[in-house]
């Protein structure tokens, strides 16, 4: 048995083994994986809740099991019931639908740069409005000249 602190509350916790959280957390959602890493700090397992949003997209983090002062957590269900309080599928799903409306909004301001850059060449390229020409250093000069000799015009 384990006592640990929370919230100015003790609480004793059985510790549970991987395959029974596992099971639990994939009675929650299935795409849930529990993984674990060394706390080089604590010097023991961390542990880790990930969603598997595809294959060829990263898991995304869910949870770390760790106290308030970020001391690791043994293992138990208490990590299940910290992954269902937060409802992280809600949000989770909040967030790829305002991921699809930013890219739908980046998408129409896009299309519409480009309708703009058409409107705006479009008569030059059908040859209707005639572009201004750079006025450069040699035309300067050569009117320049001109002017001097008193040929061409001013």
């Amino acid at each position: 048995m384990n006592v640990s602190r929370r919230g100015g509350l003790f609480v004793a916790e059985h510790a549970s083994d991987e395959q029974t959280i596992q099971a639990a957390l994939r009675k929650v959602d299935p795409d849930l994986v529990l993984t674990w890493e060394v706390d080089e700090h604590h010097g023991c397992r961390r542990w880790e809740v990930l969603k598997v949003v595809s294959r060829d997209r990263p898991a995304a983090l869910v949870l770390i099991w760790m106290d308030d002062y970020g001391r690791p957590l043994p293992l138990s269900s208490s990590l299940v019931d910290r992954v269902k309080q937060a409802r992280f599928q809600q949000n989770l799903s909040r967030a790829e639908d305002h991921n699809a409306n930013l890219l739908a909004e980046s998408e129409r301001d896009s299309d519409a740069g480009i309708l703009e850059v058409i409107r705006e060449n479009l008569p030059r390229v059908q040859g209707k409005k005639m572009s201004v020409l750079h006025r450069g250093q040699h035309l300067r000069r050569s009117r320049w000249k001109a002017r001097q000799n008193g040929t061409g015009h001013l």
